[in-house]
């Protein structure tokens, strides 16, 4: 079993802790509570978000980001469990926002790949992202849907008051390799590895518990 650290957690993250099937349960340390607010928080805001304008998809940039969705989901399950949540759609922005001969690229490989959501182009659309330094990925991302001819496009970050970790990956843990930082030619991350999945399963488990927490 691999050794995988989480700023989630409820045990601290002093080195690398061991994951359990019966987890020790200790009182949680201040900035263990903060970071897990600044999550939900992120969460509640992105469904007000949605409600508000009527969102019907939602496109989350791989994979900083990625980890947000289940947050929506449970959010949904609990407070609005009659309601279908908007439907869900992966980007990974790092195939074209280098390079306009890969956003050429990313548009028939985005029209080929996503014809529900093309479809849906009159709709209003929401893109997340973790964060933004430079407004250089969400530039990109919302140059190539316009390019695709969407029609509304509601770009939201989730993470704005400066306080994220070092490389602003906080739903993305400070596990690097969950993180798709390497130029790629394809608008879908590749594959994670079987470490990778581990902590992506850690963190989605710890976002649940984060938003059942607050919602009960």
């Amino acid at each position: 079993m691999p050794k995988i650290c989480s700023i989630f957690k409820k045990k601290p993250c002093s080195g690398l802790s061991r994951l359990s099937k019966k987890p020790i349960q200790r009182p949680k340390p201040e900035p263990i509570i903060r970071e897990r607010r600044r999550v939900f928080v992120a969460v509640e805001k992105t469904v007000n978000r949605i409600k508000l304008n009527k969102i019907k998809n939602i496109i989350i940039l791989d994979k900083s980001a990625r980890a947000i969705y289940i947050g929506i989901l449970e959010y949904y399950r609990i407070k609005y469990p009659n309601e279908k949540p908007p439907r869900i759609y992966f980007l990974n922005p790092n195939s074209f926002k280098h390079n306009d001969h890969f956003t050429a690229q990313a548009v028939r490989e985005f029209a080929n790949r996503y014809k529900r959501l093309m479809k849906e182009r009159s709709d209003p659309v929401l893109v997340l992202d973790n964060c933004m330094h430079y407004g250089t990925t969400m530039n990109a991302t919302y140059k190539l849907l316009m390019t695709l001819n969407f029609k509304k496009i509601d770009n939201f970050v989730l993470f704005q008051d400066g306080h994220a970790t070092p490389g602003c990956y906080t739903i993305g843990d400070r596990q690097q390799s969950l993180v798709a930082n390497v130029v790629t030619t394809s608008i879908v991350s590749k594959k994670d590895s079987y470490t990778d999945v581990k902590a992506g399963i850690q963190i989605r488990n710890e976002i649940k518990d984060i938003v059942r927490e607050n919602l009960s």
